[in-house]
């Protein structure tokens, strides 16, 4: 940035820098140059938030400010909006200020008391919270007093800002056609996968059909790319997504989807009649009326050995079909003939803060619709394990809302919150 900004101990912006290392010659040293790319990451930074004086107390004749101090342990940082009194994100992180220096570590979803400023301490010039962001990846959705977007940049050389919601649909990722042959075809490109749920949504056989296995070759990063829709919909007589998905051991990461529509649906899948394997989805963000970390809804297909690390929000937008919200790290609902096998569920789930509707969120599945009582089971959840931690009315480690039976076994739902298996029950 120059050399007045070095001497006058100005700070260094995050980037890439061209650095020369260099030495004249001397009675012992030959002269020699080295010229490099030196990266410059940022792992603090504060955001200084303006207090407003009171108009009653004559000793506010100087602006204060409150320090927000973000100490991050993860590289990247962040920028936290606030306001006088009540901190409060509607996006599930919840936090206050007090009048002395830190108030703790804070995690996405944990709800703090809320304690306002001590004004009648005029000495008292500013205030400090200290926030321990546990995976900050996610804190660019967070909007700031302005009601723009606050960006993170993520891990990398030295933090590129993978995420960008101005930038549209397409955010730089095009299609990648291809044709399936022998019932078979190994995706390796974000764009192949982005023709597939194309084709899908256009109802083309040929690509969604129950034969039809698709293979996952390659990690793919979707970051950028705003993932409006899942693969399949059940919705508005679209169909569901019939093939089979291996994911090979691989991970997609960085979907994400924000929809104020009524349903709102949003997951990898929707519909999901086959069988999707071995599939990690991590760094990924949905929030809307019924989510899923997998799929939205499973319609008689199985879901096995996937995990998922992601951040799932709702609140109800629409009361036109019904008053609630599934939120499942799996999927959104499950019906009849479904199976969940041997998955885990990492990250946070949450209906909004004082948001409408009523929020069934599950390590595996926000409701779970199987046969009338007294029936013979033909779905099940086994082998899984939640890590999650979860907050709704009706919030279980395994089960937000079960209704009719279903065969549930040898799951562990004590490892995120809350610790017990099914939110609530019904029955036919």
């Amino acid at each position: 940035q120059g050399e007045d900004a070095y001497i006058t101990g100005e700070p260094i912006n995050a980037g890439t820098y061209d650095v020369v290392i260099c030495r004249e010659a001397d009675n012992y040293y030959n002269a020699f140059e080295i010229s490099a790319v030196g990266v410059v990451k940022i792992n603090k930074t504060v955001f200084e938030i303006k207090e407003r004086p009171t108009k009653d107390d004559f000793t506010f004749k100087q602006t204060k400010f409150c320090e927000i101090l973000l100490t991050m342990n993860e590289s990247g940082y962040a920028k936290l909006p606030a306001d006088r009194e009540n901190f409060d994100i509607t996006y599930g992180l919840h936090y206050s200020v007090t009048n002395h220096s830190v108030f703790g570590d804070v995690k996405l979803g944990t709800p703090l008391k809320v304690q306002p400023f001590n004004y009648s301490d005029w000495k008292q010039t500013s205030y400090k919270l200290e926030v321990k962001i546990t995976n900050p990846n996610y804190e660019f959705l967070l909007p700031d007093l302005t009601g723009n977007w606050s960006y993170v940049p993520f891990s990398g050389s030295f933090g590129i800002e993978k995420w960008a919601p101005n930038q549209g649909e397409s955010g730089g990722i095009e299609q990648n056609e291809f044709t399936v042959e022998n019932n078979a075809f190994t995706i390796t490109t974000p764009g192949q996968l982005l023709y597939l749920k194309q084709k899908v949504y256009e109802g083309n056989k040929a690509y969604n059909s129950p034969d039809i296995t698709y293979t996952l070759g390659s990690d793919l990063d979707m970051y950028g790319y705003y993932w409006s829709s899942p693969i399949g919909s059940t919705s508005y007589g679209r169909q569901g997504f019939k093939a089979n998905f291996d994911g090979a051991g691989h991970t997609i990461r960085g979907l994400y989807a924000k929809s104020a529509d009524a349903e709102g649906r949003l997951a990898l899948f929707d519909g999901v009649s086959g069988t999707v394997k071995n599939l990690m989805v991590e760094d990924s963000f949905f929030y809307g009326e019924n989510c899923g970390g997998i799929a939205v809804s499973l319609w008689g297909g199985t879901i096995e050995n996937c995990s998922v690390d992601v951040i799932m929000g709702g609140e109800k937008f629409s009361t036109e079909y019904d008053d609630n919200i599934n939120i499942g790290g799996m999927a959104a609902y499950m019906l009849s003939d479904s199976n969940i096998i041997n998955c885990t569920s990492s990250g946070i789930f949450f209906r909004k803060l004082n948001g409408k509707g009523t929020a069934y969120i599950g390590g595996m599945v926000g409701g779970a619709h199987g046969a009338a009582s007294g029936s013979t089971a033909e779905g099940s959840i086994s082998g899984c394990i939640n890590k999650a931690t979860l907050s709704g009315e009706y919030s279980g480690g395994i089960i937000g809302y079960l209704n009719g039976v279903f065969n549930i076994e040898n799951n562990k739902f004590d490892q995120g919150t809350p610790a017990k298996e099914i939110g609530t029950l019904s029955a036919y």
